[in-house]
């Protein structure tokens, strides 16, 4: 299983549309453009949905899903998970988030990127968890 980082742009589509729209256990379907590291998203993945910190008065983590399957022209099938319901109206955002995910990104010129390193994907699960407690 791997994990991906999806990085939303709120130009395109704001965190007011995540909130109103996105629910867990509802699939979605969304393209994605430029992707970043080796492969593609398959059955079983885990996606994460990050809107950035430049140009966003709103910016954070806001939620996770299931990749369901690939289509071949860059669409994804995806099912939200908990504790997106939660995080959409109380996004995680931290300093801590902010440097793990310049970490991650590399090049953030990208939709779509692979988190390669071990260590990463835990931070970012431990990062949900403390959000969610009240502990950041």
């Amino acid at each position: 299983m791997n994990t991906w980082l999806y990085q939303l742009n709120a130009k395109q589509w704001s965190p007011k549309n995540f909130r109103r729209d996105i629910w867990e256990g509802r699939r979605w379907y969304w393209e994605f453009g430029q992707k970043r590291g080796a492969g593609s998203p398959e059955s079983g993945d885990v996606i994460i949905f990050y809107y950035a910190h430049t140009g966003n008065p709103d910016p954070g983590v806001y939620g996770w899903a299931v990749v369901d399957s690939l289509t071949e022209d860059h669409g994804l099938y995806f099912t939200p998970c908990g504790p997106t319901n939660w995080l959409k109206m109380d996004p995680w955002r931290s300093k801590e988030l902010v440097a793990l995910v310049t970490a991650i990104r590399g090049q953030p010129q990208a939709t779509l990127f692979l988190v390669e390193d071990r260590h990463h994907v835990l931070q970012l699960r431990r990062g949900i968890r403390k959000w969610l407690a009240g502990a950041d």
